[in-house]
């Protein structure tokens, strides 16, 4: 993936997390907190940081890793597919 692609994917990436924030305060009333998402990631053995966190939902990096993706996917109740932005990945109902 060259530098301009990893950019791209991680813009993308921000887009979608930041409606799926949207959906969750459309849903519950309250944006979910890092700590909320963080917490939910470690009971199911996955560690996200704080600044992993920033650097994804703004933007400034992309992050590979499944098992945030899978965990982050299971906090939205989305498909992982959609999170990622994969080819023919259905947007949610909900969305």
């Amino acid at each position: 993936m060259t530098e301009d692609e990893s950019q791209a994917a991680a813009e993308d990436l921000a887009k979608r997390l930041r409606l799926l924030m949207d959906v969750a305060v459309a849903e519950s009333g309250t944006e979910p907190t890092y700590s909320q998402i963080a917490n939910y990631l470690h009971e199911r053995g996955t560690n996200l940081s704080r600044s992993r966190w920033t650097y994804m939902i703004n933007g400034h990096r992309y992050v590979q890793d499944p098992a945030v993706f899978e965990g982050l996917a299971e906090y939205f109740d989305v498909d992982a597919a959609f999170l990622l932005g994969e080819d023919g990945a259905a947007t949610p109902e909900k969305v």
